[in-house]
């Protein structure tokens, strides 16, 4: 296996991994042998925000707009406390999903039972060799894309930005349907591709890792009575899928901002793993993708995957970020309400240049 070779399935399953971390990965299940047949992404000569899109993606033709403004643009240019910011450019996004669902739930009638449990976005900064993860909380409150029995859109609903993957035939549709409600979220910044896991690709790469070892920082009590709180464990198995999953049985309230926590303590603590495994055996990360690869949907081609790997090479990673706000108990759910503030200024900061142009 070549050098580039290694890289590639290095990133692809760095992507792989940081689904499986939420405990809900994507709903949508394809064979590695259909890659090519059923994706056609050609993205040599792209690599930035404005060439590389989803298919029926956020990312259209681009104007000025306000944030907050939902006109269905995606956002070129952003006017916010008397100045004037320009969409960079240099930038790419690949939307990671992860579905509350261990198999495949397809649909023909317009909606499916399929839930986004789980949304980072891969914010790559080609110019700094930089990248971030941006993780969104499932519970926030968005206007989500509704799409009718054909898959066309026919308005919003104010609602969890975990419900956008519900509407659709729970594959491509309803993927899709996910990227324009987290490009809605964020300004309508632009999305290039998305891909998605089912939760039975969790146990697998966590195995195939040897195990992830952390301190267990919650009270599992009654839902895992292994995972004893201060205590340091080796999560094998179902354990690790329990450790990222488990929210409404926990001791501590429904909230879904301590999962997210322990997803990102999860996150640190497999990557280290994973990579440690790679540098002893040379084919771990093509025996992990193909471990996994019944699990994985995506808009993204073989060649896509070959240049995601050359735009990240040479790249760190700045950190992991999620936006500031409030978790409340609603009528029926948890819902989480962004600082509206402090997200345009994530964005702006994430996504934008200032310039003086106004």
């Amino acid at each position: 296996m070549s050098r580039l070779d290694r890289r590639t399935q290095k990133w692809i399953i760095g992507l792989a991994v940081l689904v499986v971390l939420a405990g809900g990965a994507a709903a949508c299940w394809i064979a590695a042998d259909r890659l090519e047949e059923k994706f056609n992404v050609a993205p040599e000569g792209a690599g930035t925000a404005a060439s590389m899109t989803a298919n029926g993606g956020a990312a259209n033709t681009a104007e000025t707009i306000s944030p907050g403004d939902d006109d269905g643009a995606s956002a070129a240019t952003l006017y916010y406390n008397g100045r004037m910011y320009a969409l960079n450019e240099d930038i790419t996004t690949l939307l990671i999903i992860g579905v509350d669902d261990f198999e495949i739930e397809t649909s023909d009638t317009g909606r499916n039972t399929s839930q986004a449990d789980f949304m980072t976005l891969v914010v790559i900064d080609n110019d700094e060799k930089l990248y971030t993860l941006l993780q969104l909380n499932r519970d926030t409150m968005t206007d989500v894309p509704m799409l009718n029995l054909f898959g066309e859109y026919f308005g919003t609903a104010y609602q969890q930005l975990a419900l956008a993957h519900t509407y659709g035939n729970g594959l491509e549709e309803s993927c899709e349907n996910t990227v324009n409600a987290v490009s809605s979220l964020l300004c309508n910044i632009p999305i290039d591709n998305y891909i998605a896991l089912t939760m039975n690709a969790v146990p697998i790469l966590n195995d195939l890792a040897g195990g992830v070892t952390l301190r267990v920082l919650d009270d599992f009590t009654g839902v895992d009575d292994t995972l004893v709180m201060g205590t340091t464990v080796t999560l094998m198995g179902d354990h690790a899928l329990t450790f990222v999953r488990a929210r409404q049985d926990m001791v501590e309230s429904g909230s879904n901002l301590r999962r997210m926590q322990r997803q990102r303590q999860y996150i640190s603590a497999l990557l280290e793993q994973l990579q440690a495994r790679a540098e002893t055996d040379p084919m771990f990360y093509q025996q992990a993708y193909f471990s996994v690869n019944d699990y994985i949907v995506s808009d993204c081609s073989l060649e896509t995957w070959l240049s995601y790997s050359r735009l990240l090479e040479g790249c760190e990673l700045a950190g992991i970020v999620t936006p500031e706000g409030e978790a409340v108990a609603g009528d029926d759910y948890m819902e989480f309400y962004v600082d509206e503030s402090a997200l345009r200024e994530l964005v702006i900061s994430l996504f934008f240049t200032e310039t003086d142009t106004q």
